[in-house]
């Protein structure tokens, strides 16, 4: 079976509970781009299978990862700080006059560097993260995703905004983040976040101690150490709205 042309998939293997079991799925796409050499775009799966095997009613999927299952990505799921490096300003401006030429400006508006990379003097993980402004979903998913669609990328659908995450090659380290988002998204508040960070040192030199307690604590954990990272990252950014006399 083709799956890029056959829209049955069979014997889908669902885990409920402590049990697994088998049902049928059928795919649809959404809509599909097979311009850059690899099919992508989004499809939805509907399960007819009875509620007490398979999850019943349709689902979306939009997401995307090259990988080799025989091996892991180059640093895993780690969390390795380093000294901030004064060179990460100009690489998100090299890197944003880049995506801006491949994806144009009716697609990309407003970009801003977030991320502890934006802020100087901050231990960081070194990839530089782009908050990046699309117009709104139904033009922006078509015209990005076939684009960016290549081994070195892989990119995540979430309720109110996407990820990209690019690599230095196939399986890779990561280099770069992108979070695409509408304006007014509550995902632009951590524009606030870094400008509060910036102009109080004393606060982002609390956040720098905390993020080398935590890498040190859940050094092989990625998700762990961004979760326990949260309580302080919130507070913050409630104060830095008040700050900044912003809601978004």
């Amino acid at each position: 079976m083709d799956p890029l042309t056959d829209t049955r998939w069979r014997q889908s293997t669902v885990t409920q509970g402590e049990r697994l079991t088998q049902c049928d799925t059928q795919i649809s796409w959404v809509w599909r781009d097979d311009r850059s050499g690899h099919t992508c775009g989004d499809f939805r799966i509907a399960s007819p299978s009875p509620a007490d095997t398979c999850p019943t009613g349709p689902v979306s999927i939009t997401a995307n990862a090259y990988r080799d299952f025989h091996r892991e990505y180059a640093g895993g799921d780690s969390v390795a700080l380093v000294p901030y490096d004064p060179a990460w300003p100009d690489e998100f401006e090299r890197f944003t006059a880049w995506l801006s030429a491949n994806l144009g400006p009716a697609v990309i508006g407003r970009t801003e560097h977030i991320g502890s990379t934006a802020i100087p003097g901050m231990p960081a993980k070194p990839v530089i993260d782009v908050m990046a402004q699309v117009p709104d979903w139904e033009q922006a998913r078509p015209a990005i995703i076939p684009r960016l669609n290549l081994p070195e990328w892989e990119y995540w659908w979430y309720d109110d905004h996407m990820m990209f995450i690019k690599r230095d090659g196939f399986m890779g380290r990561r280099t770069h983040h992108i979070h695409m988002a509408p304006s007014g998204s509550k995902l632009w508040e951590r524009v606030a976040f870094r400008d509060y960070l910036r102009a109080h040192p004393g606060v982002a030199s609390a956040y720098a101690a905390l993020k080398t307690r935590l890498a040190d604590a859940h050094e092989g954990d990625r998700e762990e150490y961004t979760q326990a990272k949260g309580a302080f990252v919130r507070e913050t950014t409630k104060r830095a709205m008040a700050w900044s006399g912003t809601s978004h």
